[in-house]
């Protein structure tokens, strides 16, 4: 077989059916194909007397795209407030480490008075 881009809906149903073939399968094993925009995948479903359904995740992953871009500005300032946030963190965290360090040291000098 020649370069994949090149096949119509004819070859990859013919593909398609050899790999089931080659496992043991047949196109009765197959429920349904996913599909994309492909026009390509519609053909291979008719040509298999398969239903054709939408990828659920694709579809997901299209409303969330939208979700954020319609809510950008506010997750522009959550990621503002985010790292402010950090910032303060580990300038507490080396606050408490300084001052730890410093008791600590204070605690391990003994003063010998002979």
């Amino acid at each position: 077989m020649g370069d994949e881009s090149e096949l119509d809906a004819w070859e990859h149903h013919h593909f398609l059916g050899y790999i089931l073939n080659r496992y043991g399968l047949s196109w009765d094993n197959v429920v349904c194909l996913m599909r994309d925009k492909c026009n390509r995948n519609r053909s291979i479903a008719n040509l298999a007397n398969l239903p054709l359904i939408c990828c659920a995740s694709h579809h997901f992953q299209l409303a969330v795209r939208e979700i954020i871009n319609i809510e950008a500005e506010l997750i522009k300032k959550v990621h503002k407030v985010i790292v402010k946030l950090k910032g303060l963190l580990l300038s507490a965290r080396n606050e408490t480490l300084h001052t730890s360090s410093a008791k600590t040291k204070q605690s391990n000098s003994v003063e010998l008075n002979i």
